[in-house]
């Protein structure tokens, strides 16, 4: 059965949501309630596909529970980079900060987004329980997990910070991410990524009669698989980023710094943008 026509599909929509959500998130402030509110009724709607997709084991209802919970996920994403689901904290975090206190503030940072996700999440992965079609609950368990590991692989130090993409309003977040050669998490993070998306393909080779099986396990693979790659791009000398530069203008995107690590400019007057690990 053919692998090729899924899996291209899986890494097209995920491409092409995430461009979308940055050139929303780009437009001026104003238009910013518009689309949140809008996004809220594409997710009232995602949500009824979501539910139409756990009693359909077709091809159909694969694609239709993947494609909703990526509609979800994606307004949670606009709605923090937004600023409106972020938390308390909305500051740089102070250069004498470290540890615990550190954690705990970086935590409050993104708050109130990491609470609707979770809620979101426990609901999607228990709906999807013990159902003929538990694709949706997976697509979302999935980019979540991934994200909270890449997450705090940045907290925890990683060679590669990329802030191209973050919004002006949210410079301030990078100061929460660390420059560091290897963090204790990012070999863990990779193994247990990558021995998911094996699992996800050698559940599609053993399903390959079934066709909507197939699918699902293969778009799921793939997933899994564009998570692990974003998390080498945290250690690879290569900018994530520029899959999506073409989404924005040229003037909406941060210069380049030859300094691999800069002062001034994003953090404030003489302040390194990313510090060391200690």
């Amino acid at each position: 059965m053919d692998v090729f026509l899924p899996a291209a599909l899986t890494m097209f929509i995920w491409w092409f949501s995430t461009g979308v959500v940055l050139i929303l998130v780009r437009r001026r402030p104003g238009s910013h309630v518009l689309s949140l509110t809008l996004g809220m009724l594409v997710v009232g709607c995602a949500f009824g596909a979501i539910e139409h997709s756990l009693t359909h084991s077709g091809i159909e209802g694969v694609w239709t529970g993947f494609v909703a919970a990526v509609l979800v996920w994606g307004w949670l994403e606009m709605g923090y980079l937004m600023g409106v689901l972020t938390g308390p904290v909305k500051t740089a975090c102070p250069e004498d900060m470290a540890g615990w206190a550190r954690f705990v503030r970086a935590i409050n940072v993104g708050l109130y987004q990491e609470i609707l996700v979770i809620f979101i999440g426990v609901l999607l992965v228990a709906l999807a329980a013990g159902s003929v079609n538990p694709v949706a609950g997976w697509t979302f368990a999935t980019l979540w997990l991934m994200r909270w590991s890449a997450k705090l692989n940045l907290f925890l130090g990683v060679p590669n910070v990329d802030s191209d993409l973050a919004p002006k309003r949210l410079r301030y977040t990078v100061s929460y991410m660390r420059k560091a050669p290897m963090n204790w998490l990012f070999p863990l993070s990779v193994t247990v990524g990558t021995a998911m998306a094996v699992f996800h393909a050698a559940s599609a080779l053993s399903q390959q009669p079934a066709p909507a099986g197939f699918t699902g396990s293969v778009v799921l693979a793939t997933l899994t698989a564009l998570g692990v790659i974003e998390h080498w791009f945290l250690v690879l000398p290569i900018r994530d980023s520029a899959l999506w530069r073409w989404f924005l203008p040229a003037a909406e995107l941060p210069a380049r710094e030859a300094d691999p690590e800069p002062t001034g400019g994003l953090a404030g007057p003489g302040r390194k943008l990313w510090p060391k690990a200690p």
